[in-house]
C-alpha cells in the first residue's frame, strides 16, 4: 500500500462559518466549527488507513487540538488565504516528506465516520473524488503525490473542476458517492435541512 497522508484544512474556529452569521451567533459558529473538526479528525484516526494525519490551518487553537490528538499542523503562510493555494502548498510539503498519496478531507462533514473515510481513501484508484450532495462541491479528494495538477478547492463547482482537471491530464478518476461525506455545513440551508443533527453537534 502506498504511503498515504490525510490532510484536513481547518480555519481558525473564530473565522469559520461566517456564512452562517444570519442563523448562528459567533460563539455557536465557533463551537460548530470546532465540533465538526474534532469529529472529522477522530474519524480519520479511527479509519486506520493513514500513515499520518495533517491539519492545514491558520488557527493556533486548531493546531493545539490537532497536536493533542497526535495530528500534525501545517500552519498557513501569514496573510495568505486563497484556499486552493494553501492546500496545494500543503500537498507539496507532504510530497517532500515522502508521502505517495494524500486524502484531503473537508473539516465540516458532521456525519463523517471511519468507514466513509476508508471508502474515500482505499478504493482501487490513485485519484478518487467524493462530491458533496449537490454534485458541485468536493467533500474529499484522494490524489497521488506529487499532485498531478493544482486543486480547485474554494470554488463552488470544485467537483466539476476536479473532473475536468483529471480528464485534461489523462488521469482515470473514480467518483465515489458516499452519503456520510456528502453533507457539509456551508450556509443556513444546510442547518435547515437537518436541524436535529446540527443541534446535536452544538450540544456536544
Amino acid at each position: 500500500m502506498k504511503k498515504t497522508a490525510a490532510l484536513i484544512p481547518a480555519k481558525s474556529f473564530g473565522r469559520a462559518k461566517s456564512r452562517l452569521g444570519g442563523a448562528l451567533g459567533p460563539e455557536e459558529r465557533r463551537r460548530l466549527a470546532e465540533r465538526c473538526f474534532r469529529g472529522v479528525a477522530r474519524a480519520a484516526v479511527e479509519a486506520q488507513v493513514f500513515s499520518e494525519i495533517f491539519v492545514a490551518t491558520d488557527g493556533p487553537e486548531v493546531a493545539a487540538i490537532a497536536e493533542s490528538q497526535g495530528l500534525h499542523p501545517i500552519m498557513d503562510p501569514p496573510g495568505h488565504d486563497v484556499f486552493h493555494e494553501i492546500l496545494d502548498r500543503a500537498l507539496r510539503i507532504l510530497a517532500d516528506k515522502g508521502f505517495e498519496r494524500a486524502t484531503i478531507l473537508m473539516a465540516d462533514l458532521p456525519e463523517a465516520d471511519a468507514d466513509s473515510i476508508r471508502r474515500a481513501a482505499l478504493a482501487d484508484s490513485d485519484l478518487i473524488l467524493v462530491p458533496d450532495a449537490s454534485g458541485y462541491g468536493t467533500s474529499a479528494l484522494t490524489l497521488p503525490l506529487p499532485a498531478p495538477f493544482p486543486t480547485a478547492f474554494g470554488n463552488h463547482d470544485s467537483a466539476l473542476r476536479h473532473r475536468a482537471l483529471a480528464q485534461a491530464h489523462g488521469l482515470p478518476l473514480l467518483i465515489q458517492e458516499i452519503p456520510a461525506l456528502a453533507r457539509d455545513v456551508d450556509g443556513p440551508l444546510d442547518l435547515a435541512r437537518n436541524p436535529p443533527l446540527y443541534r446535536a453537534i452544538l450540544a456536544r
